[in-house]
């Protein structure tokens, strides 16, 4: 049997069409579809299908819509694919049966196959995964919440296809094939930088000089209108190739040749997003066409580590994306010729990129959501430990709160105690206080204490059925609903997603992407780079869609922020003189630190591992 889903949903095989019955029948197929081998408790295909309009017999019409979804395969050899698996149901196939698996596995063999070095194999691959497409994902489900994350992520992954596939097409002289699909890429994302970036490329190319223009032109004013920021510095470059026509566009990538980037450490999870990182430095290199290592330090111990990078550095790549500030600024000082990128510190080595994020912006944003969402008037915080790294959670979340609804009351809780960073790590700890701040009365609390933050999530989900209310969790650093599944090994992504309420979510991928982008077009790292909700880089997530009711309340207080009419604090008033403590450890006054923007410590992990001992 063969299980379509990329397009109207449908099921093939032994030359027939199987009759999938009413519409929540065929919903419940498509929820099992999309969790192959995944058993799916009833009571969560109840809530998925009906929500909490669930009638009485909800549960005895599952168990109809099972029985006859096997009589609708039985034409077709697959009777026993739909299994019955306590709490619930689950579909046994091979993946490859089911088209999105099996587009998603031909994208990331083509992908491999282009880096490389084989772009014949590799377009021909990605070519049969596009192919698959008939139309838009579970187009019979366009309003269905188990639908919506599911759409897009596979719209995200088709489009990045599209721009691999089309950039490979290109360097192949292939002008009119690449157009053709960078213009419908384009009409279907018109604020997508990589695609109009290739698209002005592709009309370069084929003599649209004014077109290509044109192109960049409305980029920028959509850009602009809408969110208030300016098109990407690797973007507005080509743009100004264009005008000075430049004989490099022609042919060839936008890349210079054999530019060599490593990445130190890879890896998955919450809490500094390592995951983002490496999406960010896989796609920046296959765009790009750059020569790339990684190489994997992060489970070694901090000593390890050290040799490690100074091995990398002495091979002299033109940058190196560390995912760890242990020891950076020694290492860098010690090889002036390699260029580092470092997230989340502050340093002063002149060949070392430092880059942060304004996060006390978006928890304003989350701290808003979660006094519109509250119906206990009671929202809870949790922090890994009370110091500098995490007020700038706190600052924005309780301004945040106070903003929309000055009557809500805050819970505070830290998981452990500066220097030890115990509390970003012991999950146990963090799902107790959880579990105190719900029993207290709150109904929603931001996580700020890296992957233990997982033990609100599952908190929420434990009690939420016994409290008789819904009970939330805010994410930070990524976005925990679309990465339940690869948190810590542990997660079960269809029991707690719908307990993530948002997630404060800074965009490591892009500022990766974006600084592979510089290094690849031969300009120099600024020496800091701070990103902030103008950049985009900085924002809340609104996968789920729990917060569409009110996302034009958050937008507008977006807008505002972006605008300069509301300044948000980055660190709580009561605060101030234990942040002058510490600031003085570094050298840095308080004023100084302020009028910087917060920008993180000085003080390097290797320092607080030193402490905590």
């Amino acid at each position: 049997m063969q299980f379509r889903i990329l397009g109207s949903l449908s099921v093939v095989g032994n030359g027939s069409v199987a009759a999938l019955g009413p519409p929540k029948q065929r919903a419940l197929l498509a929820i099992l579809l999309t969790r192959i081998g995944e058993v799916v408790p009833v009571e969560r295909l109840i809530e998925l299908l009906w929500g909490a309009a669930a009638p009485r017999t909800a549960d005895h019409s599952i168990q109809i819509y099972v029985s006859d979804l096997r009589r609708a395969f039985e034409p077709l050899g697959g009777s026993d694919r739909l299994v019955t698996r306590q709490p619930g149901y689950a579909l046994e196939v091979d993946p490859d049966s089911v088209d999105a698996w099996r587009f998603e596995r031909l994208v990331k063999e083509g992908t491999r196959l282009l880096e490389g070095g084989d772009q014949d194999a590799g377009r021909s691959t990605i070519r049969e995964a596009l192919g698959l497409w008939s139309g838009p994902p579970l187009s019979d489900f366009p309003y269905e919440e188990f639908a919506q994350p599911v759409v897009r992520r596979l719209t995200e992954e088709r489009l990045t296809a599209v721009e691999a596939y089309a950039a490979a097409s290109l360097e192949a002289g292939r002008i009119t094939e690449a157009l053709d699909l960078l213009t419908a890429a384009v009409q279907d994302d018109p604020l997508r930088e990589r695609a109009r970036e290739l698209l002005m490329l592709a009309l370069y190319r084929s003599g649209r000089h004014a077109d290509a223009l044109r192109s960049f032109h409305a980029l920028r004013t959509q850009l602009t209108d809408e969110f208030g920021v300016d098109p990407s510095p690797s973007i507005r470059a080509l743009y100004d190739r264009i005008l000075a026509h430049d004989p490099s566009l022609a042919k060839g990538s936008l890349s210079a040749p054999n530019v060599r980037v490593t990445l130190a450490g890879e890896g998955a999870g919450v809490g500094g997003d390592r995951l983002g990182v490496e999406r960010g430095f896989d796609r920046a290199v296959s765009d790009f066409s750059l020569v790339s290592r990684k190489e994997n330090v992060f489970e070694l111990a901090y000593r390890d580590w050290s040799l490690i990078v100074r091995g990398l550095s002495e091979q002299a790549p033109a940058l190196i994306v560390s995912l760890s500030f242990h020891k950076i600024d020694a290492i860098a000082h010690e090889h002036p010729g390699t260029h580092y990128l470092v997230l989340d510190y502050v340093g002063s080595e002149p060949n070392v990129s430092y880059t942060h994020f304004r996060d006390c912006e978006a928890s304003f944003l989350a701290g808003a959501a979660a006094a519109h969402m509250s119906q206990t008037g009671i929202v809870g915080f949790i922090g890994g430990w009370d110091a500098i790294p995490i007020w700038g959670f706190l600052a924005g979340y309780q301004a945040g709160v106070r903003a929309t609804n000055a009557s809500v009351r805050m819970i505070m809780a830290y998981a452990g105690e500066w220097p030890t960073p115990q509390g970003f790590v012991d999950l146990d700890r963090n799902e107790e206080l959880a579990r105190q701040m719900f029993a207290d009365g709150a109904d929603v609390i931001l996580a700020a204490s890296g992957p233990a933050g997982m033990g609100v999530v599952s908190a929420a989900a434990a009690l939420s059925g016994s409290m008789g209310r819904h009970l939330w969790a805010i994410g930070v650093d990524t976005d925990w609903y679309e990465d339940l599944s690869h948190n810590l090994g542990i997660i079960s992504p269809g029991a707690w997603r719908s307990h993530v309420l948002t997630s404060v979510r800074k965009r490591f991928d892009l500022a990766v992407y974006e600084a592979l982008q510089t290094v690849a077009s031969g300009d120099r790292l600024p020496p800091v780079k701070a990103y902030d909700l103008r950049s985009g880089f900085v924002g809340i997530s609104y996968e789920g869609g729990f917060l569409d009711d009110i996302r034009p309340l958050i937008e507008d207080q977006r807008r505002r922020i972006v605008s300069g009419q509301l300044r948000v604090p980055c660190l709580p008033s009561d605060h101030v003189e234990v942040a002058r403590a510490h600031l003085e450890q570094t050298g840095v006054t308080l004023d100084d630190w302020l009028d910087q923007g917060c920008p993180p410590w000085r003080i390097s992990i290797g320092a607080v591992v030193e402490q905590a001992r």
